[in-house]
Formats: structure tokens, sequence, C-alpha cells
């Protein structure tokens, strides 16, 4: 079977976006000597064979009609590591197909972070003017400005930075709000929350256990920073000084993934002791220590969606703005313990 770049990225640890840039020798591109090695030699240990058509169709300059090919490119404001965290990576890897299918042209594929820190980055990215620029993030304000000048469109995925501007996502309060009813509907009424407080999915926590005449559990309200090596290590420490509830909610699977580790390092059960709810759906959720039950988040068809409606803008030049939001779907697994616990 063929060896692909997303099982270079797997094998290295990294983001397929990261694997393309370094295989491709982006001269931009700062990353530690140990994790270019590393791609390196994961390339080799797989023998994969970069396919020089698809990078030659990336460079290219003009489309398959003959005219000038349409330049996109994406500013994330997360930072590497996060961008070879699988929901992110899974976004722009939805972007990259999307622009290789599209023959159009990848003008730039940055962090927030990078062009901070470089300003001959940031001018000559300027000199190329892109047609279109797609934002992942909730990118400061005052940052965008700058980047505005790059692009004269754009398109915002997870949040909206300009209300002129397309976009594209999931109602996060919705997806929140289907994550607790299935909590509740499973039977659970102590039910606890990892996330950073005002989130959708937070507010969404907050605004069905109200509707059910339930309290949140305050004291197993936990921001765990989206990891789930913080959630890991805040859920032991909280064991240490209270039980848990009957059920948690996760914003998101790392997060999920990580409080169930320490649970069952602990002697807790799950679901018997336990219940998880996580969110996103990302591929290691299916594979969790006792599969996660999730809502799924459409990721790549995110990613290439934005492609689609930032190249109708580009050539239409509309003035009206598109929002385009994918339904979440909620998965169920073991961890929620829906299939076996009769309902109170």
């Amino acid at each position: 079977m063929r060896v692909t770049m997303a099982d270079v990225a797997k094998a290295a640890g990294v983001s397929k976006t990261l694997v393309s840039r370094v295989i491709n020798d982006d001269k931009t591109l700062t990353i530690p000597v140990e994790t270019r090695d590393k791609i390196w030699e994961a390339v080799q240990r797989h023998g994969y064979i970069p396919d020089y058509a698809a990078r030659s169709l990336a460079r290219k300059t003009t489309g398959a009609d003959g005219n000038k090919a349409i330049t996109i490119g994406y500013v994330t404001y997360t930072s590497f590591e996060k961008i070879g965290h699988p929901y992110f990576s899974a976004i722009l890897q939805g972007v990259e197909e999307e622009v290789h299918a599209q023959g159009c042209k990848l003008g730039m594929a940055f962090t927030v972070e990078e062009l901070t820190k470089k300003k001959d980055l940031r001018e000559r990215i300027q000199a190329e003017k892109m047609d279109g620029i797609i934002y992942l993030g909730a990118i400061d304000r005052g940052f965008y400005e700058m980047l505005k000048s790059f692009a004269t469109y754009g398109v915002c995925l997870e949040s909206l930075i300009d209300p002129t501007m397309d976009f594209v996502g999931t109602p996060y309060d919705q997806s929140g709000r289907m994550a607790v009813e299935h909590l509740i509907a499973a039977g659970y009424r102590d039910i606890g929350f990892y996330g950073k407080e005002g989130d959708y999915r937070h507010q969404a926590y907050r605004t069905v256990l109200e509707a059910h005449s339930l309290k949140p559990r305050e004291d197993w309200m936990l921001d765990a920073g989206y990891t789930m090596e913080q959630a890991y290590e805040l859920t032991k420490r909280n064991l240490e000084e209270r039980p848990p509830p009957e059920a948690i909610f996760a914003a998101n699977d790392e997060m999920a993934i990580g409080c169930m580790r320490a649970f069952i390092e602990r002697g807790y059960r799950i679901p018997q002791d336990i219940a998880l709810m996580g969110h996103d759906d990302i591929s290691m959720a299916a594979f969790a220590g006792v599969p996660l039950s999730t809502i799924r988040i459409h990721k790549e068809v995110i990613g290439r969606m934005a492609v689609k409606i930032l190249i109708d803008r580009v050539k239409t030049k509309r003035k009206i703005p598109i929002s385009v939001q994918f339904p979440p779907k909620l998965v169920v697994r073991d961890s929620c313990g829906f299939r076996t616990r009769k309902p109170k």
C-alpha cells in the first residue's frame, strides 16, 4: 500500500501541514532541529516518496482554464504544537486538499506566532498579495487588521472576527446542549464540566442544567486548557479533595481522555462509577481505554467548504457575506453508559 504524507505525519507525531512544509523546504519555517529530524526519519523509515505532481500543483501560477490561479493562504492562532493536534490538523487537511483539488495556489500557511516574531516574513507575504486568507480561531482584532492588508477577501473558521467576512463552522451552543441533554437522558443529574468559563459549550452546560432544575457542579468545573495532560493532572488533584460527580461533559475529547485515564488509575469504572462525554470526535476517541461518547464536528468538511466559498467570493466579488454552519452529530459509544443505564 502506498505510503502517504498523512502516514509520515502520524509516525512523526506532527501535522500533515508541517510535514509538507519541511519536505518542500519552506525557507520561512522555523521549528526545532529535533522536529525536522524526526520528520525526515519518518520519511526514510516508511519509504515515503513525495508526490511531485501535487507539489507542482500547489505552486503553479495558472489554473486549469489558463487564467492566473487563485492564491489562498491561512493563518491560525495556534502554535505548531497545536497544529499537530488532531482537531486543528483535520481542518487544515481539508483546507489544503481542497486548495489542490480546485487548482489553486497555497500562498501562505502560518501561525500568528510566526508572523508576530518575523517582520521580514510579513513583508514578503504582503508583497505576494494573496487573493484570500482563511482565519482559523480567535485571532486578535488588532492583528487581524494588519492581516487584512495581505488579501482582499477572507473567511473565518471557529470564530467570526469580522461580520463582513464569510464564516464556516459549527453552532457550539447546539453541540453543547446536545451533549448535556444526552447525559440527562441517560439518567445523570450530577454533572461536571471541563473547559473554559464563558465558552459556548460552558454556557450550554449551564443553560441545559437550569432548564432541568439541576445545579452545576461548581467544584468539578475545571479549566484544563483543552489538553489531555492538564485534564489528567487536575483530575488527580481534585480527586484528592472531593468525590467526582456522576458524569462529566468535557468541551473537547482530549480533556475527556485525560480525565478518563486519571479516573481509571484511581480505580473508578467508566461508565459504571462515572460517565464521560467528549466533544469533536477526533480519531483517537473511538480507541480510548473506554470508547468515548462524543459530539462529532465535521472538521475536514469545514476546511473544504472554507476554500469553496472563498473562491466564490474572489470570483464573484460579492459584497454579502455567507455563513455556513454544519450541524453537530451525537456519537454514542461506551463511556456515557447510555446503552446499559436505565434513565431515572
